[in-house]
């Protein structure tokens, strides 16, 4: 699977996702209506949205790896 451009993740984006009609791979860029942009990392069973966020405009990939290793480890059985 290749990355897709940038997503814009809205309402109906968000509904995808959680309808497994949208799939991200983890790292994807994904950017809000509120202009914030952000790292895709996955999608937890009860629904909640995995990001990392930058700090001013800037990205960690340390803080990025460290949060896939840990979304990985607390949801094993997601992709």
């Amino acid at each position: 699977m290749k990355y897709l451009p940038r997503v814009h993740l809205d309402n109906t984006m968000v509904t995808a996702l959680e309808r497994g009609q949208l799939l991200l791979q983890p790292g994807q860029w994904v950017r809000f209506d509120s202009g914030v942009e952000s790292r895709w990392i996955g999608l937890a069973p009860h629904g909640g949205l995995w990001l990392c966020h930058g700090h001013n405009g800037r990205h960690d990939e340390a803080k990025f790896r460290y949060k896939r290793a840990a979304f990985r480890w607390a949801y094993p059985q997601v992709r």
